[in-house]
């Protein structure tokens, strides 16, 4: 089950869209104070990466389908969510390579037992507002989270939720700062490979809700 969960994360991707403005940015930084966690410690990196379409205007909610997992084929977009006043940029992103995650995830699973899917509506997308902070979030079927990178990228935080067989909400917190970053341009050829392989894999990974 952790291994499927941990797939769903890798996987999951909330736009089926081929565009040429895509591109992945790498994030490393260094944890400098923890929150109920006893296997992060400061001094640790941490890292990950986001891939969104940097001409995008636009972020989704979208609604699991019949299969009840997130980011299959069959969900459809609850809604849409616009760039408005105070807002540079939205988009649907894809997460990939979340060092500390798992790492995070084990720790909560170790000590609360299984996970349960709560909601059926996922989302996982990118806002940078007017002052240049960026909130990221992640929502699918039994667990939350959010980076939040504040102004100038002088520090920022993770915060993960997993909602629990037992009716409780396990939560992890990690700061961290000096962030750095490098952007990558995803050539066009790969593009459609990305995310038919983003698709293949969530297709393949069926398994009823109840085991999450």
């Amino acid at each position: 089950m952790f291994k499927k969960t941990l797939g769903a994360i890798g996987l999951l991707m909330l736009s089926c869209t081929a565009n040429a403005g895509l591109i992945t940015t790498n994030y490393m930084a260094d944890v400098n104070a923890v929150y109920n966690s006893t296997t992060v410690s400061v001094g640790d990196s941490v890292s990950w990466s986001v891939t969104y379409d940097e001409d995008s205007i636009s972020s989704h909610m979208y609604k699991d389908g019949l299969d009840g997992i997130a980011g299959t084929a069959d969900d459809q977009i609850d809604w849409t969510n616009n760039c408005a006043i105070g807002c540079q940029f939205r988009a649907d992103v894809v997460y990939s390579n979340l060092n500390i995650l798992p790492v995070l995830l084990q720790e909560i699973l170790a000590t609360s037992g299984a996970l349960r899917d709560y909601q059926n509506q996922n989302r996982s997308d990118v806002y940078i507002n007017a002052y240049n902070a960026e909130f990221y979030e992640f929502t699918a079927d039994s667990i939350a989270f959010e980076f939040n990178i504040f102004t100038n990228s002088a520090y920022g935080q993770l915060s993960i939720q997993t909602y629990l067989e037992n009716g409780y909400v396990g939560s992890k917190t990690v700061r961290f700062n000096n962030i750095r970053t490098a952007n990558i341009d995803v050539p066009e050829p790969s593009t459609l490979a990305i995310f038919a392989l983003g698709m293949f894999g969530l297709a393949s990974r069926k398994f009823k809700k109840n085991n999450l």
